[in-house]
């Protein structure tokens, strides 16, 4: 490269569209990625059926190294949001990913998942850990329900007693399916959620959002994807099951984030071969903490 010359930037190629899979449910799907990338690198969002959107912007500058695949999780998004409530059992979830694998004709699969996709990535690799490449997990639930359950007790200790007393009347309707408008509370939720991390002194820089989605989608997610799908898990617990995957798995933690260091260092001792990547001056959402280090490192473990 002559001195002085600036780096090309990719030619980046989108699609979208959707991918039948059992239940007569449709995923919607999109596929941002440099013209050149040889790898791809499915994204599994949070919620579970918070819809793609909670996790797209933060990832978006992966786009320039690998072919990223985004999809709605049913029961949320643009996927569709089935009548028969079993549909949302997490069975399907894991054979989602499978049937996805397959309808792209990946012989093996590279996926990058956030929040409770962590669980979704886990139990996909314990049960198809030939078809696993490599998995990164950022802002990770704990690899057990015991100890996601004590990160979540921690986190929900309030600063200020009248917000939270407003978050939680805006989160009950969303819950119980009274909201009248479910993507303005939704919104209000997101926003006091994050003025009380604010002055509990968390970082506040994630830029995903669970409320960008159709009307009905956000309303259902809440009312019954929510808290159908990860009930169905039951008592996870991932720190015994992992010996028979040898795939990489890549975890990203923010040192400030002091509740979940714990589970961060337990999905990493969970597999063969986990690492941890403890990311200075960031917390949870390391990602969006420190994007130039997080993203450098995410290209170079996705690259080997």
């Amino acid at each position: 490269m002559c001195a002085g010359c600036s780096p090309k930037t990719p030619q980046i190629k989108t699609a979208e569209g959707y991918i039948n899979v059992s239940g007569g449910i449709e995923l919607y799907y999109q596929s941002v990625g440099a013209a050149t990338a040889q790898d791809t690198i499915i994204v599994l969002h949070g919620g579970p059926g918070a819809g793609m959107n909670a996790v797209k912007e933060p990832l978006i500058p992966l786009a320039d190294h690998f072919v990223l695949l985004f999809y709605d999780q049913r029961g949320g998004g643009r996927s569709s949001l089935p009548q028969n409530k079993e549909l949302l059992d997490g069975e399907y979830y894991i054979e989602d990913i499978e049937m996805i694998r397959r309808h792209f004709s990946m012989e093996s699969v590279n996926l990058l998942a956030h929040s409770f996709g962590t669980i979704l990535g886990a139990e996909y690799a314990n049960r198809y850990p030939h078809r696993i490449e490599r998995m990164a997990f950022i802002g990770a639930v704990g690899p057990s329900r015991e100890e996601a359950a004590k990160v979540y007790g921690a986190s929900s200790v309030s600063p200020d007693t009248a917000l939270s007393n407003r978050a939680g009347r805006l989160i009950s309707e969303l819950l119980e399916g009274t909201a009248d408008d479910p993507v303005r509370n939704c919104r209000d939720y997101e926003k006091i959620n994050r003025i009380l991390a604010e002055k509990r002194g968390e970082t506040t820089t994630w830029t995903g959002t669970v409320c960008d989605a159709p009307s009905q989608a956000v309303a259902y997610y809440y009312q019954y994807t929510a808290q159908i799908t990860p009930k169905s898990f039951g008592n996870w617990d991932y720190t015994q099951s992992m010996d028979i995957v040898n795939a990489p798995l890549l975890v990203v933690h923010g040192e400030e984030d002091s509740t979940g260091a714990n589970s961060q260092k337990l999905w990493a001792e969970t597999f063969q071969n986990g690492q941890l990547f403890t990311v200075a001056d960031a917390g949870k959402s390391a990602i969006t903490d420190q994007p130039e280090q997080v993203i450098s490192r995410l290209v170079e473990f996705f690259k080997k």
